[in-house]
């Protein structure tokens, strides 16, 4: 029976997502964290949802969960980009498990030596899986501390494995322990076939140490 419940606690089409997606949907609760942000609360009788809001902007901000009779189901982290709200990464769960192969978002990898120090970064990015004739990739970045741009570089090459994508960062020239990491993932898809291109974009912004934790 819970194995049953679970499996129906996923998102069926494109119809649900956008009601799930609509805070028309929700009975709301506000509670005020400063001048510009809020924290949302909403409730119906399916689903529940929480997250933060810029009034200022009117747009969703940073990370939000939604769920479905209790059991989380979707994952969605919005970013302002260029003035506009941005879905950046989506994460579908399916029975309690990330479902990898119909989310898009990206984790940072850190490898140290014995003594601490970072020995390599690298990036895997997730896309939803697809059946296309062609696909490129590029991942624009650069490298800033103070304001100051320390490298810029864009990556063709990648390592594939399924609908992932590895990305090893080079930092072989970077003097800087602590510095701010910022690019933007692109993948484009094309179907041959029906002569349609599809575009999927991921915002990545972290920062980096060299150094001992």
């Amino acid at each position: 029976m819970s194995c049953n419940k679970r499996q129906e606690n996923k998102i069926d089409n494109l119809k649900e997502f956008g009601v799930i997606l609509n805070l028309k949907n929700y009975d709301i609760k506000k509670t005020k964290i400063n001048d510009s942000i809020i924290i949302i609360e909403g409730k119906n009788n399916i689903y529940n949802t929480s997250g933060k809001y810029n009034i200022f902007r009117k747009q969703k901000t940073g990370w939000w969960r939604f769920n479905k009779n209790r059991d989380k189901v979707l994952d969605i982290e919005y970013v302002s980009y260029d003035g506009n709200e941005m879905r950046n990464q989506v994460i579908f769960y399916k029975k309690g498990e990330i479902d990898t192969t119909s989310s898009k978002f990206y984790t940072l990898n850190v490898v140290r030596n014995m003594k601490g120090n970072v020995v390599s970064h690298s990036f895997d990015i997730y896309t939803p899986q697809i059946e296309t004739k062609m696909t490129k990739t590029l991942f624009d970045y650069i490298y800033y501390k103070n304001n100051e741009v320390l490298k810029e570089n864009a990556i063709e090459n990648r390592i594939r494995k399924g609908n992932k994508y590895i990305y090893k960062i080079n930092l072989d020239d970077i003097k800087s322990d602590k510095f701010f990491f910022e690019g933007i993932f692109s993948e484009i898809t094309i179907d041959k076939q029906i002569t349609e291109v599809g575009r999927n974009a991921i915002y990545i912004q972290d920062t980096l140490t060299l150094n001992q934790n």
